[in-house]
């Protein structure tokens, strides 16, 4: 009888065993974005910890951990906020995991409230300046040309000292500016009417193929206007507007904010370019 208990134990200890192998170990220290599949996350094996970030990523990859610091460290210097944790930084090793573990690839995803990203480099100043932007700014979701205009005209690498807005995909690092005056000089840039509310500016996004126009057109107008009228006037604009608002909304918010035309505005950029 002893015999077959001690048999009985030993067997629920063994399938206990088997089950916590099979099980993943809590690891992550919050609770996964809602869109990020948790098996592909669960292939996020090794973490590290910096004053601003943990990140999360496969025992065979690697993340510049000191870059990704700098910029954000820079970054939230810059707007003048704390966040109220540190950002997870999940790094996943190619675009084509990235479609594993979210709804659609891409090379980078922010979740601004989650204050948390997910991208397939080893350093991502986009992603980290839509989370910035967002508690910058109260919680806002303005349209799509200012929330993509906010991350793209603040593309730096402060790590290396470089105040440039660039694209950050490794193999490219052109200036965007550069980008936008070969744009403008072959008359490919949009109106701003065509692509101001956030679906004209998806739309136009899924249109392109051989080159990008809307988001560095966004960014462009977008440093314009901060550099030319500060920052705190680009807040009020962009804290006051929602990412479903009519062209006239935003039209309007302007001519409070600004004082001047959305049109004038424009016409003073590209005279600029």
């Amino acid at each position: 009888m002893k015999y077959s208990i001690l048999i009985s134990l030993t067997a629920i200890l063994l399938s206990s065993c088997s089950k916590a192998k099979e099980e993943p170990k809590p690891f992550f220290k919050y609770p996964l974005p809602d869109l990020i599949d948790p098996e592909v996350a669960g292939r996020l094996t090794e973490s590290h910890e910096t004053a601003s970030y943990i990140f999360y990523y496969a025992a065979d990859d690697s993340v510049e951990f000191d870059r990704c610091e700098a910029f954000a460290q820079w970054g939230m210097e810059y707007l003048g906020i704390m966040l109220p944790k540190k950002i997870e930084f999940f790094k996943f090793r190619s675009y084509e995991e990235m479609g594993e573990a979210l709804p659609s690839p891409a090379g980078g995803w922010a979740f601004p409230e989650d204050v948390a990203l997910a991208t397939m480099w080893k350093w991502h100043n986009h992603e980290c300046m839509h989370i910035l932007a967002h508690w910058w700014s109260n919680g806002s979701y303005p349209p799509s040309i200012f929330m993509e205009g906010m991350a793209v005209a603040h593309e730096f690498d402060p790590y290396n000292n470089d105040w440039i807005s660039r694209w950050n995909r490794a193999d490219i690092r052109e200036p965007w500016l550069d980008i936008v005056k070969q744009l403008n000089a072959e008359g490919k840039l949009y109106s701003l009417e065509d692509i101001l509310e956030s679906q004209l500016f998806w739309n136009k996004v899924e249109e392109e193929v051989e080159e990008r126009i809307a988001y560095p057109q966004a960014g462009m107008f977008t440093a314009y206007l901060i550099e030319t009228y500060g920052l705190e006037k680009f807040k009020e604009v962009y804290s006051s507007l929602d990412y479903d608002d009519t062209f006239q909304v935003i039209r309007d918010q302007f001519i409070s904010t600004y004082g001047i035309s959305l049109e004038t505005l424009e016409q003073d950029w590209l005279n600029v370019l």
